[in-house]
């Protein structure tokens, strides 16, 4: 098992780390801000995470023959007029990426070619309720034909049709005010959208097996009712089964466990401490036998065991990596 580890950072020392099973790192890279990161067969993307604009870095994966290790190559950089940018998904088939950028709310879609350099860009939009109310896009899921884009701050999901590579709006999907969606999840086999909530830490779940009518059907808090405190919903992760859901809530510092029924609606198993400070990001690894938990204020990515039955979380690490500002972790292609 190998994986990536990302984080904040001036980009003076290695802020891109790719792991193998021993926690010791393979390659590395140093940009400023990588906050996230996408991955497809054979390229690494890179956010650049800034006040005033936003850069993607490509790398392309190569193998060297001497000892057959994996490396990567920086190949190109394109810098935006989007702010924050805080989320990247790649359609590997039609060679384009989705970029949220929470800063301004810009919503855009840039070509690359096999090579990893950038071609055009085929597609920006700020997003917009039609007032002046601020907005903030964070999370473009990409599925087959459609794209799915959630504003945090306009508490909206948008629905978009890929015509030729260029996205189209088909509907959208207005939630309550003030929950602000922020990362969400497709079950496929049950027409299901799981959204987790920064503002209200709550986890959604949408139908859309209508796409012009998607529909919200429930509503679960991630926190426990005696907490007092102020906590924010940060993202989710799905076992490969689909029987088991764990939210992250930064402030509270917990995960939050969730059984999934045959017909994929959440109901609350129980919460466990994500052994840190803020957990940013989250991820199942290694056939679902790990969680691990990006805890972004005390620079630490920390791994928990998974029960393969009852998906409790161990409450001791068995891995700890260290990384100012961590904010992603996920499992390597």
């Amino acid at each position: 098992m190998n994986y990536w580890i990302s984080g904040y950072g001036a980009g003076t020392e290695p802020t891109i780390l790719f792991m193998d099973d021993n926690a010791s790192p393979i390659w590395s890279a140093s940009i400023p801000n990588p906050s996230f990161l996408c991955e497809t067969a054979d390229l690494l993307f890179a956010v650049g995470e800034f006040d005033d604009h936003c850069t993607v870095t490509s790398f392309k994966k190569n193998t060297d023959t001497s000892d057959n290790s994996t490396l990567y190559t920086k190949k190109d950089s394109i810098r935006l007029e989007g702010t924050a940018l805080c989320h990247l998904s790649a359609h590997p088939g039609e060679h384009f990426l989705a970029g949220s950028c929470w800063g301004n709310g810009l919503f855009f879609t840039v070509a690359y070619h096999d090579d990893g350099t950038f071609g055009d860009i085929i597609y920006q939009e700020y997003q917009s309720d039609g007032t002046d109310h601020t907005s903030r896009v964070h999370c473009a899921l990409i599925s087959d034909e459609w794209i799915y884009v959630v504003n945090i701050e306009l508490d909206l999901i948008y629905c978009y049709h890929l015509e030729q590579g260029t996205p189209v709006f088909y509907s959208k999907l207005a939630l309550p005010k003030g929950t602000g969606p922020r990362h969400i999840y497709e079950n496929k086999e049950n027409h299901l959208i799981y959204c987790v909530t920064e503002y209200s830490s709550q986890l959604l779940t949408i139908d859309h097996s209508d796409r012009k009518n998607m529909k919200l059907l429930s509503s679960l808090s991630l926190l426990d009712p005696a907490f007092s405190g102020t906590s924010y919903g940060s993202t989710l992760t799905v076992t490969k089964d689909q029987n088991h859901l764990y939210a992250a809530n930064r402030g509270e510092n917990t995960i939050a466990h969730f059984i999934l029924g045959e017909d994929g609606m959440p109901s609350f198993q129980d919460r466990f401490s994500c052994l840190g400070d803020w957990p940013r990001h989250i991820a199942l690894l290694d056939d679902d036998k790990y969680l691990a938990v990006a805890n972004q204020n005390n620079g630490e990515v920390v791994f928990l065991t998974r029960s393969p039955d009852s998906g409790i979380l161990s409450q001791t690490a068995v891995r700890k990596i260290s990384l100012p500002g961590a904010s992603f972790i996920a499992e390597s292609l």
